[in-house]
């Protein structure tokens, strides 16, 4: 293959979030008064069913997004990815009092510890990737991801907004756009993204000789304390590349064991890292 899934995946949609259990679309009330929980639900029905107060209510919960700082945080990245039957796996740890280009520490390698050569591999793999991040970045902001003035309300319940949006990748051209469609799931209660997933309803080429059948991004998050932060991404792609070559990629990336250093712990609302997103196995 000339260019691995993963590198197309990269150009197709990036995501450096995390994807929590499966959403749950009911959920019990919280108010002891079954009445006053049934007229604020109807409240809400009547003033979430109105374009300008989804719109509002995202562009808020993108905004808390952009202020979470995650390089203050230290935490685990479990990744798996299963590239045509060829499946691997690793552990990865963040320590955020680390110095720049040392935060990083491969833990695990497809069930083993890594070699003394593995790890020199995967520090270098790492400092080409922020390199290349400078240099060009394939990321994309939630903002214009999602096509704001498209959001619709779905369904709601006493602490859940389920909304459906048109995705825009504007640099695969509108043919590609269109065939992909995107679905926000809200809490009401903790007020942020709770995820989002985006599948396309179409085949779609987002590059000559590249024939997408199927692509689903599952994008989870998790709030602690006042920050919004990745729980787990899953992607699913499918599709041929140069028309032969199969595509058949599943990727994971989990996001565990989130902790502040207490030195840092001040910093932990200072927005520096924006609202990008990248693709599993792509951080």
């Amino acid at each position: 293959m000339y260019l691995k899934p993963t590198k197309l995946a990269a150009l197709v949609l990036t995501c450096s979030v995390q994807c929590t259990a499966a959403f749950s679309n009911t959920h019990e009330f919280k108010d002891n008064s079954l009445h006053s929980e049934l007229q604020q639900t109807a409240e809400l029905n009547q003033d979430f069913s109105k374009p300008e107060v989804l719109k509002r209510t995202v562009e808020q919960a993108i905004t808390q997004f952009s202020a979470s700082n995650r390089t203050n945080w230290s935490y685990t990245l479990s990744k798996y990815e299963d590239e045509e039957g060829d499946i691997t796996s690793s552990i990865e740890q963040h320590n955020a009092l680390a110095a720049k280009g040392q935060r990083w520490a491969l833990l695990q390698i497809d069930g083993d510890k890594p070699s003394t050569r593995e790890q020199e591999r995967y520090q270098k793999k790492k400092a080409k990737k922020d390199k290349q991040k400078q240099e060009q970045s394939y990321s994309f902001r939630l903002a214009e991801i999602i096509k704001m003035e498209t959001l619709q309300l779905v369904s709601i319940s006493s602490d859940r907004l389920k909304m459906s949006f048109e995705v825009n990748l504007s640099q695969f051209g509108e043919e590609a756009s269109s065939k992909l469609q995107g679905i926000l799931h809200y809490d009401l209660i903790d007020k942020y993204i709770e995820g989002i997933e985006i599948s396309n309803t179409d085949s779609f080429s987002p590059m000559f000789s590249a024939d997408i059948t199927k692509l689903l991004l599952e994008m989870h998050f998790i709030k602690i304390q006042d920050s919004v932060l990745p729980a787990k991404n899953r992607m699913v792609l499918q599709g041929t590349w140069a028309f032969f070559t199969e595509i058949n990629e599943v990727s994971e990336a989990t996001y565990s064991n989130y902790e502040v250093p207490e030195e840092l712990a001040k910093n932990i609302t200072r927005g520096v890292e924006g609202t990008e997103v990248a693709t599993p196995g792509h951080n």
